[in-house]
């Protein structure tokens, strides 16, 4: 969603709006997951968005491949706490939640809690000191 599609679409409308489309998009293909919620569509979008940035600002899309690698397989294989709303076999824990849904993410998992939201912004402010120049795009 940020590799050819991006380039193509920053050609025809600049790379925010195009990243706005895209990340849109990135999140509707969430929306055929099992138990995906609102709020964890919006999470999903959110994050496509803050991956834009990552692009933006290191030039490649390494930086978004392996956080989103990383993410998902903590989640799934890791913690065993579902993922977009879907479980894996195989996982290293047992966990289970116990509290609301806003708080534990409910049938989505992490990704579906209110405090995503919260690890949304806190990586977007860091990326953006500690990556402060575009290289892509400009």
């Amino acid at each position: 969603m940020r590799g050819y599609s991006q380039w193509v679409l920053s050609q025809g409308m600049h790379f925010w709006p195009a990243a706005a489309l895209l990340s849109a998009g990135f999140g509707a293909l969430h929306s055929a997951n099992p138990g995906e919620t609102k709020s964890g569509l919006i999470a999903a979008a959110l994050i496509g968005f803050f991956f834009c940035l990552t692009l933006r600002r290191t030039g490649d899309l390494w930086w978004a491949v392996g956080f989103h690698m990383s993410w998902d397989w903590g989640e799934s294989y890791f913690y065993s706490v579902p993922d977009s709303g879907g479980m894996s076999p195989g996982h290293l824990l047992n966990s289970s939640f116990h509290g609301p849904d806003w708080l534990t993410g409910g049938s989505v998992g992490p990704e579906g809690s209110l405090l995503v939201f919260v690890v949304i912004v806190a990586l977007w402010v860091a990326f953006d000191r500690i990556y402060p120049d575009v290289k892509y795009g400009s």
